[in-house]
């Protein structure tokens, strides 16, 4: 009771992120954001303080999420990790120094090979997570891997980029070396190559962790 979901897409007006699923009758209250814009106009003091709220409850999960994450990170590192991480680091020194057209190369199979195979990972996807439709899935696979590759491609991932036009100021990219990103379980598999597209676009190498829920999938 109490709980809020879905408060960041109010905030923001950006696609939720998650989704929730009721295993027990519930009674739920629905704002939305059109509501809240007229709210706004005929009442600005109550929108005022369901802002406040909203910004409250974000706050707090953000708390514990942040809570959560410090008790990982301050945890002596395993032998394991240790390894990926030099591994990784070795890979990446051997990587950063591709010239572009070899790294687009890389990028459009990895893409190609995703985006052939987006029906068959998206029903396992469905099956696997009990999370989301095929459809809804094949496009957001097709969108994270060759949808994240032609925004990419011909763009400078190393190297001059450019400078002002006084030329007082050149910006130069460099590799951050080795990345570590999160996979969740609502969309495993088009996370995981957009994710890996993009930090190899850039010359990383990149460790990544997927929800135990979505294991066989990513």
């Amino acid at each position: 009771p109490g709980t809020v979901l879905g408060e960041l897409a109010l905030l923001d007006r950006l696609p939720r992120s998650a989704t929730a699923y009721a295993h027990s009758q519930v009674k739920a209250y629905v704002l939305h954001g059109n509501d809240l814009d007229a709210l706004a106009e005929t009442h600005p003091r109550v929108m005022g303080q369901i802002n406040a709220i909203l910004g409250r409850v974000a706050s707090l999960k953000l708390r514990t999420i942040t809570d959560r994450l410090a008790g990982f990170i301050f945890k002596e590192a395993s032998p394991m990790v240790d390894d990926m991480v030099v591994r990784a680091r070795k890979a990446q020194s051997e990587f950063e120094n591709w010239p572009e057209e070899k790294v687009e190369a890389l990028l459009l199979a990895l893409a190609t090979k995703i985006n052939d195979n987006a029906g068959d990972l998206a029903r396992l996807n469905v099956e696997e997570t009990q999370i989301g439709n095929v459809p809804d899935k094949v496009t957001k696979i097709g969108a994270g891997s060759i949808g994240v590759y032609q925004y990419i491609a011909g763009q400078t991932g190393f190297g001059f980029s450019g400078s002002e036009a006084d030329g007082s100021i050149e910006d130069v990219l460099v590799p951050m070396g080795v990345v570590f990103g999160l996979v969740p379980v609502t969309n495993p598999v088009s996370t995981f190559i957009y994710k890996v597209l993009t930090c190899l676009k850039g010359r990383n190498a990149i460790i990544l962790s997927t929800s135990r829920r979505a294991l066989g999938t990513a």
